[in-house]
């Protein structure tokens, strides 16, 4: 009888176990997910951001770019290959 007993004993605390390594998985696992949507959404504002700061560069003010007019047709290739790829920010 004290030989089942401690065998339910073992068996429940192993069950406590399973659970609590269940609870730590879910864990991380939505804190990797609130991370990636943070990631994204830091890399959507930047990209917006530059966008942005292009189409007024262009515009110049005006309510539509007068492109061929200013020439800044390739005076910025090259410039942006200090910060990478997005691969190289994402960690991909």
């Amino acid at each position: 009888m004290a030989n089942e007993i401690e065998k339910i004993r073992v068996e429940l605390q192993d069950i406590e176990l399973m659970s609590l390594a269940d609870r730590i998985v879910q864990v991380i696992e939505e804190g990797k997910q609130a991370l990636a949507i943070s990631i994204n959404e830091i890399i959507k504002t930047t990209y917006w951001k530059i966008g942005q700061y292009i189409v007024e560069f262009e515009q110049q003010g005006n309510v539509k770019a007068k492109y061929k007019d200013h020439g800044t047709e390739g005076s910025w290739d090259g410039s942006l290959n200090t910060f990478g790829t997005t691969k190289q920010w994402t960690g991909a």
